[in-house]
């Protein structure tokens, strides 16, 4: 027979099990039910300091987005090294670029909500889509997958999946890899049954709040 012990953790992984599938499900049968094409225009919102070396190289696959009409707003936040030297250089190539230089720290705002608040302030566009400096798009057709939800007039918020690239392969990648991929699994699962919860800045549309 069983003891309470082994009991007690036979129900736990067949409750856990349970829990899992009803949610995790959601995603293996979400389908793309939008056929129809909209192509609002929208502002990429990125957010860097200090980041000139991501910057130059991941920062032109996004200005080259096969999208109509879209402007990259980067906010240059206190950085003390080539950034707005590289952002300007851009900027010569790539006239949807938009540069916001933040020099002083806020008084009630800091850190990353300083420049999330001020790059919001000056978005052009009502759909604003996040992401990081040191990220880059799997396809050209990013912009347009991600904004294509927005068909619908009840969606805010579009969540997406942002896994790590890691360029060497060792015990600790395989673990950041699967505790990333096992949280957007949850939190995209829980969107989908109408609870969502939480999100990551690198990939996540909104409408313009201000």
């Amino acid at each position: 027979m069983m003891s309470i012990i082994e009991l007690l953790l036979v129900t736990c992984i067949i409750v856990k099990s349970y829990y899992h599938y009803a949610y995790f499900k959601k995603i293996l049968n979400n389908k793309d039910s939008i056929k129809q094409l909209i192509y609002p225009p929208v502002t990429i919102l990125i957010c860097a300091r200090n980041e000139a070396h991501n910057l130059k190289e991941f920062l032109g696959d996004i200005l080259r987005q096969k999208y109509s009409n879209f402007e990259v707003l980067v906010v240059n936040h206190l950085s003390s090294d080539k950034s707005q030297q590289i952002l300007l250089e851009y900027q010569e190539v790539y006239p949807q670029l938009r540069i916001v230089e933040i020099t002083e720290k806020g008084t009630y705002l800091t850190g990353k909500r300083q420049a999330l608040y001020e790059g919001i302030k000056k978005a052009s566009h009502d759909i604003i889509l996040c992401t990081d400096a040191d990220c880059f798009p799997k396809s050209a057709l990013w912009i347009e997958k991600m904004v294509q939800p927005f068909v619908e007039e009840k969606i805010d918020f579009v969540l997406g999946f942002s896994p790590y690239t890691f360029k060497g392969r060792n015990w600790l990648a395989h673990i950041i890899e699967s505790e990333t991929t096992q949280t957007a699994m949850l939190y995209l699962s829980y969107a989908l049954c109408g609870k969502p919860f939480m999100g990551v800045g690198r990939n996540l549309a909104l409408k313009n709040p201000s």
